[in-house]
Parts: structure tokens; C-alpha cells; sequence
């Protein structure tokens, strides 16, 4: 399936590992120009050179998203190097000390984290998608927000707020080409999750339709159709990529 993303700019935040850098890799496949975000430059170097070496294109466009001058500096760089921005993928990876490790008392951690680096970005990129009359904006949430468990609740509670932004700004975006949408996985197979045993998480979380983690090129995959113009007429989806995982409709 072509999904008509040859020459559009892309700039996916958390792209140095996990499955922000596999979101950077399916984009670069499809023809995307990519900039990857992150924080730890050797890497996003190793990112972009996999794309490199696929024959794409990547350029590195780093920060510490939860500054405001790092976050201009990051879409600054991105949009020097690309020549502007058509999609945003905000795709900050999982921390284990973050929702797991931090104590409840300190939501406003987790929101400095989880969710206001996303808002930093949007507001910085949402300007040059208006002016071009086209955009695509993907936010990757949890399971978690849907379904939260006992604790983490800060984590869960953040990651909500993700969603819960997502819809807004797609109602808020309305006739300015742009649509903004959410993915929220479940158990899936990044660095973070290998540090813990499968079973183990599933038995936790409880039983789920489909077993073990969800493929990092799954999600990604999603991703790209989202970013893609064949998804003009999605936006405000929340769409879960959980195994079944969740035990009521979106």
C-alpha cells in the first residue's frame, strides 16, 4: 500500500529508542523526511544513521522537552533542517521512574514528563501546519489511560491527559487541515518492557484476548497511516493497540 507520505517532513520527539525510533524508521520507508527528537545525541545518531543506511533521510533535532527554550530549539532545528513541518509525532518514551517509581503525591512530576513536553511542541509546530493548510499530529498515550490500575495513578492520569488533549485541539483544529489523533498501546516490545518479564505484566495487568507484547512495527505502521493523507478524515480517535486489553469501549 503506497500511503503518499514521499516528501513530507516529519518531526517524531522520542525518536533516540523504543518505539518513537521505529515510528522515525516506518516514516523514512515511506519516503518521509525525518528529524529525530531526543535527548541523548549518540543515539539519535545511531537512529538516524539506521535510517541513512535504508536509504532515507534523517537530521537530529535534540532537547529536554520539558524546557521551553530546548523546546524551540528542537523544532527550530527541525524546521531549518526539513524546511518545515508536516507531522508531529509525540512519542516521549517510558521511563521505569516514571509511574512505576514515583510516588503519587508528585503528579505534577508526571505531567512535566508525560504531557506537557507534547503541548510544548504543538504549540511551537501547530503554527507552520496552519499556514501550510495541512497536518497530521499523533500523540502516543497508554492503555494505562484508559484503564488505569490502582497505581500508578499519576502515570495513568497523565497519559489520560494526552488523549484527553488530542480531542480537544481536533475540535479546536477544525477546517485547518489538520487533524490530531491518539494512540494508546498496550503491553508492547520496547527496551523499557524488556526489563521485566511478559508474563509477569500480563498476569498483572490481567488476562488479555491477545497475549504478549504488541510488535513495535504494528504500532508503528499505525502511526504512519495516521500521518498519512489516506487518514484525512480521522481525527480525535483514540485508537488502542492493547490486546484487547481494555474491557469497555473507547
Amino acid at each position: 500500500m503506497d500511503l503518499a507520505l514521499t516528501g513530507k517532513r516529519a518531526l517524531v520527539t522520542g525518536a533516540t529508542s523504543g518505539l518513537g525510533a521505529e515510528i522515525a524508521r516506518t516514516l523514512a520507508a515511506e519516503g518521509v523526511v525525518v528529524a529525530i527528537g531526543g535527548r541523548d545525541l549518540a543515539r539519535a545518531k545511531a537512529v538516524a544513521q539506521s535510517i541513512r543506511d535504508a536509504g532515507g533521510i534523517a537530521v537530529l533535532a535534540l532537547g529536554d522537552l520539558t524546557d521551553d527554550a530546548a523546546a524551540d530549539a528542537c523544532v527550530h532545528a527541525a524546521a531549518d533542517a526539513l524546511g518545515g513541518i508536516d507531522i508531529l509525532v509525540n512519542a516521549l518514551g517510558y521511563s521505569p521512574t516514571i509511574g512505576r517509581g514515583l510516588p503519587d503525591g508528585d503528579w505534577a512530576a508526571a505531567y512535566r514528563a508525560l504531557t506537557l513536553p507534547g503541548v510544548r511542541m504543538i504549540h511551537r509546530v501547530a503554527p507552520m501546519l496552519k499556514e501550510s493548510g495541512w497536518g497530521r499530529i499523533i500523540q502516543i498515550a497508554s492503555a494505562d489511560a484508559l484503564t488505569p490500575a490502582a497505581v500508578p495513578q499519576s502515570y495513568a492520569s497523565a497519559k489520560a491527559a494526552i488523549a484527553n488533549m488530542s480531542l480537544g485541539l481536533a475540535k479546536a483544529f477544525s477546517g485547518t487541515g489538520i487533524t490530531v489523533n491518539t494512540l494508546s498501546p498496550g503491553l508492547i516490545h520496547t527496551p523499557a518492557y524488556a526489563l521485566e518479564d511478559a508474563a509477569g505484566l500480563i498476569d498483572r495487568h490481567g488476562r488479555q484476548p491477545v497475549a504478549g507484547l504488541a510488535p513495535l512495527k504494528g504500532v508503528a505502521a499505525m502511526a504512519a497511516w495516521l500521518a498519512s493523507p489516506l487518514a484525512d478524515h480521522v481525527t480525535g480517535a483514540n485508537i488502542r493497540m492493547d490486546g484487547g486489553f481494555s474491557p469497555a469501549i473507547n
